[in-house]
Order: C-alpha cells, then structure tokens, then sequence
C-alpha cells in the first residue's frame, strides 16, 4: 500500500513537477540573459520584475502544467478544496522567488564594471550599471533633500520615515557645469502608526539627527563602485531630492542616480543568488514534505492503478 502510493506519488507528482522546474529555471536564465543582450540599460519597475511578473507567470505555471497532478492529492472534508492546493502554493513560491532572484542575480553578474576618472566623463562612455570612479567629489553643501512618511501593514499599523539625498557629482562646489549624475543615500525609520502626536515627533527629529550623522560617516567612507539605482520607489525619491538642490537644471531626461556600493565588486550578487539557492533547496524540501505527508485521493488512486 504505502509503496504502491509512493510510487505513483513521484510518477505522476514528483516527476512533473522536477520537469517544469527545470524547464522553469532554464527557461527564465535564457529570458533574463536574452533581455539583458538586446536591452542592457532596461530597467523594469521593480514591483513588475519582483513581484507581480514572477507570481503571475509562476501561477498560470502551476495552474496549466501541475494542478491536474496536484488533484490527485485527497480533497479536505465536505468539498472545501483540494489539499493539493498546498503544494500548488508551495510550487508558486519556488518558482516566482527562483525567476525573480534568477533574474537579478544574472543581471548583476553581466552587467561590467566601467572605470571612469570622474563621473565628467561619463557621457564618453556607453551606459552601464555599475562604475568605478577614481577621483570622485560630491558637492555636499548643494546636496537635495527629500523626505517622505508612508503608513503601511495589513492593519495600516507600521509608520516608514524615509529621507532621501540626493549629491551633485561636481569637481568643485562653485562649479557651474551640468551635473553628469547625483550620488543617492536613503535613510528609513520605522514605527508604530499608532504611537502619540509627540511620540512620533520626537522619533522624526530623532530619525533626522541620526540620519545626518550617518550620512556624513557614508559621505567620509570610501566607496567600491558606484551602481544605478534600479527601478523603485527610492529611485523616485531620490530623483525628487535631485530636483530640491540649486544645482538642479529641468532637462528631457531624469537625473542619473548613483547608489555607493562599499561591498568588493565580486559580492554584487551574493543576496540575489543566495535566495534562489535557499528558495530551491529550502522550498523543495517542504514541497518533498508535503508530498509524502499528504495522502492521494482513494478513488483517483484506484483509477490509476486500475489504468
């Protein structure tokens, strides 16, 4: 009995599933490297490349490949659901945290590194995403700031301060040249929405006065390269902090947002490639699991041993 329905557990279960993973991950590494060949400065939004992209593909995946297979699994009691639909959520997991930490990870990897002198030669050289700049000065006193407090949670309960600023990349501070790029830092302080008047007060000017005594420690360290800000939502505040210096000049195009990087230039995808490690071995072994927890349907079982 039980080897009989172990059996058509990694037959008709185990096996499809290993496939379409397979096929997944191969076919997400061809996707992100062809992206990246024919658009190498495209920059999706980041909640469309992280997010919605990943779960959605990942979830019309299971539904058209896996679900009929996942069916076999026994039904709960009095036809509320199947519990294979566990699996099919564990399968979703996999595959949309594999795509999307896939994707960075290969773009990250690609992408070179381009020495500069300065970021005044910036324009002389193909756009990339990451830059080693030799000699490089920020203009400080016309640094832009920005700030921005949202209210987020399922029960609207956690309060985000967010500071953003944004440094001119200048040779001197009495430059009047076009600024080539701005250099971004952002700081964010959590707490709780529902905290006092006076107690969220004292926590911004708190945040505040950290925030710049930390900004002047960044400012002072010396970084290893310099990376393109991706597509987010810090990008955009950073780009609005550009606005807010008088260095700032309206042009066709954003301001370019540099992030300092201070980690060596070999480590700029260790986190994407550790989540789709993690996410492969830690999410199939609770799928492995769940599979030999859960027991098959008895009349599907039969039909298939009966076929």
């Amino acid at each position: 009995m039980f080897q009989e329905t172990l059996r058509l557990k990694l037959r008709y279960i185990l096996w499809p599933y290993t496939r379409v993973l397979l096929a997944l991950v191969a076919g997400a590494a061809l996707f992100h490297v062809a992206l990246f060949k024919a658009l190498p400065q495209y920059e999706p939004p980041d909640w469309l490349w992280t997010f919605v992209g990943p779960l959605v593909g990942g979830l019309l995946v299971v539904l058209l490949a896996l679900w009929p297979n996942f069916r076999l699994i026994k039904e709960k009691q009095a036809g509320k659901g199947s519990l294979g639909q566990l699996l099919a959520i564990v399968a979703l997991a996999i595959f949309a945290l594999t795509w999307s930490s896939g994707g960075h990870y290969l773009r990250a990897m690609l992408s070179p590194l381009q020495p500069l002198p300065t970021l005044a030669e910036l324009s002389r050289y193909a756009p990339t995403r990451y830059y080693q700049v030799q000699w490089l000065r920020l203009d400080t006193l016309h640094a832009g700031n920005g700030f921005r407090s949202e209210i987020t949670g399922r029960n609207s309960e956690h309060l985000y301060f967010n500071l953003f600023i944004a440094c001119p990349a200048a040779p001197s501070a009495d430059s009047t040249a076009a600024v080539p790029a701005w250099v971004g830092f952002c700081y964010t302080h959590e707490m709780s929405s529902r905290a006092s008047p006076a107690e969220k007060r004292m926590a911004l000017h708190a945040f505040l006065v950290t925030s710049s005594h930390q900004f002047n420690l960044d400012n002072a360290r010396p970084c290893a390269y310099l990376a393109r800000s991706p597509n987010d939502n810090e990008r955009a505040g950073l780009r609005e902090a550009a606005t807010h210096s008088t260095r700032y000049r309206a042009a066709a195009e954003p301001p370019l947002i540099l992030l300092p990087v201070y980690e060596p230039f070999a480590q700029r995808g260790r986190t994407a490639g550790r989540t789709f490690w993690w996410s492969l071995g830690i999410g199939n072994g609770l799928f492995l699991l769940l599979l030999l927890a859960l027991p098959l349907d008895e009349v599907r079982r039969q039909a298939l041993l009966a076929g």
